[in-house]
């Protein structure tokens, strides 16, 4: 299997492999699948992406024909589209996208994320085996159907979060006021750890110490999350990933 860059004349074989993939994998009514193949993996539109330097088109051949390819938008760090045709899954097709993927990262990025469709029954246990957690829930529309899809991403380790921690301020002003951040009080994010933020002895919120941004404190059902960078805590999920 050889892994290589694609290329404009990739479109025509891209679209074949999102469609069998679909057609395969998604309980999607068939005008929803049109539509997708007909939007965003139209061949302009697929041509165009791939001579993006803001994107990263990957893809997998083997026996001289392209088995699956992944497309990421390098700013986002976002996995927008990982398939592999029915006919040549379980050969570590996805696998070896998924590795390349990583290793494609910016300088100082070491997490990938990205959207999965709930109609894909197959895609939520691929991006489990491979190291994601579900962090959120997102919605798409599709030829007037509303299509729910989950967010997932890699879970960040403990060194990760050490690191973020300690490029931390130990204090941030406020509305004019000084409060200090405690780096050992820490809330786990899917792209950082939430650091507590003292006025006093009382904790006057979370600092996001993905952004710098001060969120407010934990709502009712325990979750977090950060309005500038979008840095998310969603309880039980993610409070395991520092032990």
């Amino acid at each position: 299997m050889e892994i290589r860059n694609a290329e404009p004349d990739d479109a025509g074989a891209i679209r074949r492999v999102a469609g069998r993939s679909f057609e395969a994998s998604y309980a999607l009514d068939p005008s929803a699948i049109d539509a997708l193949l007909d939007g965003p993996f139209a061949d302009d539109r697929l041509e165009s992406r791939v001579a993006d330097a803001g994107t990263t088109c990957l893809v997998a051949e083997r026996n001289g024909e392209v088995a699956g390819f992944a497309e990421l938008t390098v700013d986002e760090v976002e996995v927008d589209w990982l398939h592999v045709h029915p006919d040549h899954r379980g050969a570590g097709v996805g696998t070896g996208l998924v590795e390349r993927l990583r290793g494609a990262l910016p300088p100082g990025v070491d997490r990938l994320r990205g959207p999965v469709l709930d109609a894909n029954a197959e895609g939520g246990t691929f991006a489990e085996r491979h190291g994601f957690e579900r962090v959120g829930r997102a919605e798409r529309e599709v030829a007037d159907q509303r299509l729910v899809e989950h967010v997932y991403a890699d879970v960040e380790t403990a060194s990760t979060a050490d690191e973020h921690a300690g490029r931390s301020p130990e204090s941030v002003t406020v509305d004019g006021t000084e409060l200090v951040v405690d780096r050992d009080d820490r809330t786990s994010g899917t792209d950082a750890p939430f650091l507590g933020v003292l006025d006093g002895d009382e904790r006057f919120g979370l600092y996001c110490a993905n952004c710098g941004t001060v969120a407010e404190a934990m709502d009712e059902l325990g979750r977090v999350e950060c309005d500038t960078c979008g840095n998310t805590h969603r309880p039980d999920e993610w409070d395991d990933a520092y032990l």
